[in-house]
């Protein structure tokens, strides 16, 4: 008989996590389906970001940043950096009613450009563009129904394209990104 319980209780507890992707309650991700805020890493881009959920369990974030300085003698005079990505939630769940969270796979894409001033000849080095490609997991925590915190690791490709062979354009890193939104 205990053996008998024991394989109900491991059931239970293997079918509990499904039962929060396939539950007709209505969670924050459903309720609101369109977030605003800042996002900061080097995938994602840096800079403000739009958030928007296509189904309930698709979405896309675009981040768009932008740094200039009229003073060339600081650095950098000019920096920019746009980026995509495609989230697609793993696993959810609501463990209170002002705390939900998600598990989430991302993929994205990125393009930065930026132009700095060289202090020893005293004058504007050319424009560098980077171009990005990766993806990893995240964690999305909800606090009062509408404060979203996403934490995001994974891997990246970059490729710098006015550095010569291929070989020198390509560099590969571990990265970790963060944003701050909100969701309405």
């Amino acid at each position: 008989m205990k053996t008998k319980d024991g394989i109900v209780l491991v059931l239970i507890l293997l079918l509990l996590p499904l039962h929060s992707l396939t539950s007709d309650e209505m969670t924050d991700y459903d309720t609101y389906t369109h977030a605003l805020g800042a996002q900061l890493g080097v995938l994602s881009g840096w800079g403000l970001s739009y958030h928007q959920r296509i189904n309930t369990t698709n979405a896309l974030q675009m981040t768009v940043g932008l740094l200039y300085d009229g003073n060339p003698e600081n650095e950098p005079y000019l920096e920019y950096s746009l980026g995509l990505e495609w989230q697609r939630t793993l696993y959810s769940d609501t463990y209170a009613n002002w705390f939900n969270g998600q598990l989430y796979a991302f993929l994205g894409i990125n393009h930065t450009g930026y132009m700095i001033w060289d202090d020893e000849e005293e004058e504007m080095l050319p424009f560098v563009p980077l171009f990005g490609l990766g993806g990893g997991i995240g964690v999305e925590l909800i606090l009062l129904n509408h404060i979203s915190i996403p934490l995001e690791f994974g891997y990246g490709a970059f490729i710098y394209p006015l550095e010569g062979e291929l070989l020198k354009q390509l560099r590969i890193n571990f990265l970790g990104q963060i944003g701050l939104r909100y969701r309405y």
